[in-house]
């Protein structure tokens, strides 16, 4: 995943077309990896930096059986960290680093 700095002012369901033609090419091509590469505004580092916080209580709350849903599977809440972490640390000048599923 690789992102730029650059203000990107359509909507989150513009990003997901963009991002899945991105996936549908790989597809095509007969890839099963695929860098996923868009734009994003600087400021939106410590909007992703709040909303793991509330993902990471919300899943404390369902580990425990406080809310009616089930805890995420380790595979999912892995691929979550690692997703929200690219994010907050690309925007702030760091590389990307590839997921690696263990």
């Amino acid at each position: 995943m690789v992102l730029q700095q650059e203000n990107a002012e359509k909507g989150g369901f513009h990003l997901y077309l963009f991002l899945e033609s991105q996936v549908e090419a790989a597809e095509a091509r007969g890839e099963n990896v695929v860098d996923l590469t868009f734009s994003m505004s600087e400021s939106v580092g410590d909007d992703v930096g709040r909303l793991r916080e509330l993902l990471e209580a919300a899943e404390a709350y369902s580990v425990r059986g406080k809310l009616l849903t089930m805890a995420p599977p380790t595979e999912v809440r892995r691929f979550r960290r690692w997703y929200v972490r690219e994010v907050v640390e690309q925007l702030g000048g760091a590389p990307p680093r590839k997921w690696t599923a263990r």
